[in-house]
């Protein structure tokens, strides 16, 4: 993350990278921030799911869990069509 004066993206609050995104929008482009975005949201769910566990709330645990899959879903584009895989766009039903 040369771009936010850090060698790594845990080097860099969410707060930093959130207030420089008109500046890196033009660097790197959107899918990184989101990437970004959804790095740190899986980095505190992590710290939040130990919490749950160590309170015996596994319910709490598979919300983390299925809230980290949505966020992949959403932040990374990782799925797509088969049909056509260059297209990284929203795949929801009311899209």
């Amino acid at each position: 993350m040369p771009a936010l004066g850090a060698t790594v993206l845990r080097e860099v609050s969410l707060e930093s990278i959130i207030h420089a995104i008109p500046e890196l929008r033009n660097i790197t482009g959107d899918r990184a921030i989101l990437r970004a975005l959804h790095f740190h949201g899986d980095n505190q769910r992590v710290a939040d799911q130990v919490v749950a566990l160590e309170k015996n709330d596994f319910g709490a645990f598979l919300e983390m869990v299925i809230a980290s899959g949505f966020s992949s879903f959403m932040h990374n584009q990782n799925i797509y069509p088969v049909q056509n895989v260059k297209n990284r766009g929203c795949l929801l039903p009311w899209h």
